[in-house]
């Protein structure tokens, strides 16, 4: 859904309220500022992207995920993140307040059975993996195997975005679309193993503290912008790369050795070392 120039001129001159008492409240606001600027301009000035570059049911399985092509589709979105517990204005299971609640309960009833329960690991804030200029307010990870980690899982968040905003820039349905958006979801997986294996080491450098992913990124780690010819040329490549996925995310001896990327017969996901 990209707005035309006119639409989003118009956008940026009017106040917009920057706080909502509820989500609920905010995607209730976007449908009457969807309506309101559909009446305005009408659907094909609005809405004027090409929809093909939208996901869709053809790359992703997410309840409402269809192309955006007009007022009532962008709605119906809208409708689909609500019913799925984004804002729902009702008490729903399914709602994330209600979800949030379950944990706040479970965690008292764990506190009441254990009052030295602590729900997570000691993980670092602002872990970085060279030693900071200004150490104030850093963790500096000097373990080499948590170290070893936290590169993996860096490169892993980097490559994800970059396959996500790809997908965005080809036209679907593809199978160089799908194949992008598969792989990205893949390491948004993985993420969550080498997130826990780094929170479970010691971070080397102060006692007490684990390490954490860093998030770092090169500073160009734009997606790439799809061609006919670097289509047909990706797509065997990522297919090599999807069957080496697995192989990539093995266990890393303390000896901070890198991933093997050639193991013939790669472990499952849930041998990662925790």
């Amino acid at each position: 859904m990209i707005a035309s120039s006119a639409a989003r001129q118009s956008l940026a001159s009017r106040p917009c309220r920057s706080t909502y008492d509820t989500v609920g409240e905010f995607y209730e606001f976007m449908q009457t500022a969807l309506d309101f600027m559909a009446n305005k301009f009408g659907d094909k000035e609005l809405f004027s992207g090409d929809p093909a570059l939208q996901l869709s049911e053809s790359e992703v399985v997410l309840g409402g995920a269809k192309p955006v092509l007009c007022a009532k589709t962008a709605k119906g979105a809208c409708e689909a993140i609500i019913s799925q517990g984004e804002g729902a204005s009702e008490e729903s299971e399914n709602s994330h307040f209600c979800r949030f609640r379950h944990i706040r309960d479970e965690l008292a009833a764990l506190k009441k059975a254990n009052p030295n329960f602590v729900p997570a690991h000691s993980a670092a804030v602002n872990p970085v993996l060279r030693r900071p200029p200004q150490p104030e307010g850093h963790v500096w990870i000097e373990d080499e195997a948590a170290a070893a980690i936290v590169d993996v899982a860096n490169a892993s968040y980097q490559t994800m975005l970059r396959l996500l905003s790809y997908s965005y820039n080809v036209p679907g349905p593809s199978a160089e679309k799908s194949l992008a958006v598969d792989l990205g979801i893949d390491l948004m997986k993985a993420m969550t193993l080498l997130g826990e294996s780094a929170a479970r080491r010691p971070s080397g450098s102060v006692s007490g503290c684990n390490a954490g992913v860093s998030f770092t990124a090169l500073r160009d780690s734009a997606c790439c912008r799809a061609t006919p010819a670097r289509a047909a040329s990706s797509s065997n490549a990522w297919r090599s790369w999807r069957r080496a996925q697995r192989a990539w995310i093995k266990p890393i001896s303390a000896s901070r050795a890198r991933p093997d990327c050639s193991a013939p017969s790669p472990p499952a996901l849930n041998a990662f070392p925790r």
